[in-house]
């Protein structure tokens, strides 16, 4: 199966809002860091919580961050559409 074949069947089976704290929808690990210390809070918007989520930018192409990616399964959804990009886990799982 293709690449392009795998990421389409994966878009399709995930469907969902990225919850920045909570799970991974591909791979189920908690993306929580934890609580964000309030003396330094003021620094921050609400809900006042670290995320594990790791913000990838393309310098070539834009000047701020375009993807976000899971630190467990590498898996990388568009910022905006938050569509996955790319999964090296659906390509382990053969999804099809």
């Amino acid at each position: 199966m293709t690449k392009k074949i795998i990421e389409k069947e994966l878009k399709k089976k995930i469907k969902t809002k990225l919850d920045y704290y909570g799970l991974c929808p591909v791979c189920k690990e908690s993306w929580d860091g934890g609580d964000i210390p309030k003396d330094i809070r003021k620094h921050y918007n609400k809900p006042y919580k670290w995320s594990k989520l790791a913000g990838i930018e393309t310098r070539e192409k834009y000047d701020f961050v375009s993807q976000w990616q899971c630190p467990f399964c590498k898996t990388k959804w568009d910022r905006w559409t938050e569509e996955i990009v790319e999964s090296k886990e659906a390509k382990k799982q053969n999804v099809r």
